[in-house]
């Protein structure tokens, strides 16, 4: 499995490189074991070879094209049965439907998801976290591999009052105000074949406008 060295500087796919330089030394300086300890080691490591592979245009286009793959949007390797994964379900799973099931709050995922689009209340030095989703698949799933469709939240500018918030004065009736219209956005997940149970493959969402999260998919084969 590979290291998503985007997720690990908190910076999306699209970033350029005074942006990788810049988010690097601000972890690194927070990160150094002179600061941390000898227990903050191993987290520097990551760091200095996140910099290291996206600093490297040869290395950052590899890793581009292994984040291509996990999310199902370039072909995969030659498969020796001669048949691709098939989709696992009919209907993308919803991440964020389940409020119970976010922390610490649905509320505040949702707040999270939004400043993505509206860039309002970004506090200093936010980062990439986790959205975890455990997926069972059963030993014949697990073998022959799947590709599994999920949605998350996503918002635009409500074209109606062209994201203010009012028409002509009045309060806009069709996005209450809010002058934003929440949807969904779809993204694929390529679960390989023969894949193990605790396997974890991490996608992030900057496809979706979503820099701030990236998806977790831990398989467990029951």
């Amino acid at each position: 499995m590979f290291k998503n060295h985007y997720l690990v500087l908190g910076v999306p796919r699209t970033a350029d490189l005074a942006k990788i330089r810049s988010a690097y030394r601000e972890l690194a300086k927070r990160h150094h074991p002179d600061r941390t300890g000898p227990g903050g080691a191993a987290r520097f490591k990551q760091i200095r070879e996140a910099y290291e592979v996206l600093g490297d245009p040869l290395q950052r286009a590899r890793l581009d094209r292994q984040i291509d793959e996990a999310e199902g949007l370039s072909a995969p390797a030659p498969d020796l049965s001669g048949s691709d994964p098939e989709p696992l379900v009919s209907e993308p799973m919803a991440i964020g439907d389940r409020p119970g099931s976010i922390s610490p709050s649905f509320e505040a995922f949702i707040e999270r998801i939004a400043r993505n689009f509206t860039g309002v209340g970004v506090p200093k030095g936010e980062r990439a976290e986790a959205v975890n989703f455990e997926l069972i698949m059963s030993p014949e799933e697990a073998e022959r591999g799947a590709i599994i469709p999920f949605s998350i939240p996503v918002f635009h500018g409500c074209h109606w009052c062209g994201g203010s918030g009012s028409d002509w004065g009045f309060p806009c009736s069709y996005c209450d105000s809010e002058g934003r219209l929440t949807g969904r956005g779809e993204i694929k997940v390529r679960i390989p074949a023969g894949v193990r149970s605790g396997t974890v493959i991490e996608i992030p969402l900057g496809r979706l406008g979503v820099d701030n999260f990236y998806l977790r998919v831990r398989i467990r084969v029951d």
